[in-house]
């Protein structure tokens, strides 16, 4: 009888350490996590400034198109010159702001400005294969406070006259 009773109870224990290795390993997977997610630094978020523009196009109420470069030179164009002489202007110079007022977005004279600005930055954004020059377009609406052409103006010399 003893020797059935021992049997019963190495029986028993066979079947109750069966899954001590799986709880072995279970603990010691939670341990790991704990331990690596407690050790972790939180990344502090750091302000971030936009990098310069290389030219600043604008678009005012009179519907000429004015190029402000990073020398200071500032050359205009009409609404007519946009696909020609602003295009080759233009090309090549990197990172590019242009500044549109609402007098841009409406047709006049058959002539939607904001249209044509649109299409010359599409032509020049497509010419990957001719060259390793990237040219780079953000556009910008004036006429809210802050995002007038004299607030524009100001953001694009300060920026110029910290990269120079």
């Amino acid at each position: 009888m003893a020797a059935v009773r021992q049997s019963m109870r190495s029986r028993n224990l066979r079947k109750a350490g069966q899954f001590t290795a799986l709880v072995d390993i279970l603990f010691a997977t939670i341990g790991i996590f704990v331990i690596v997610f407690a050790l972790q630094e939180l990344a502090t978020p750091s302000v971030l400034r936009p990098a310069p523009y290389d030219a600043l196009v604008l678009c005012g109420s009179d519907r000429i198109v004015r190029l402000h470069r990073m020398t200071g030179e500032v050359q205009e164009f009409g609404p007519r010159d946009i696909a020609g002489p602003l295009s080759e202007a233009v090309e090549g110079r990197g990172r590019v702001l242009i500044g549109l007022s609402q007098e841009c977005a409406v047709e006049a004279d058959g002539i939607v400005v904001a249209d044509r600005l649109r299409t010359m930055v599409r032509d020049l954004s497509d010419r990957r294969e001719d060259g390793d020059t990237l040219d780079l377009f953000e556009f910008a609406p004036l006429g809210g406070p802050g995002a007038d052409a004299t607030a524009l103006l100001e953001r694009f010399g300060s920026a110029s006259g910290a990269a120079q």
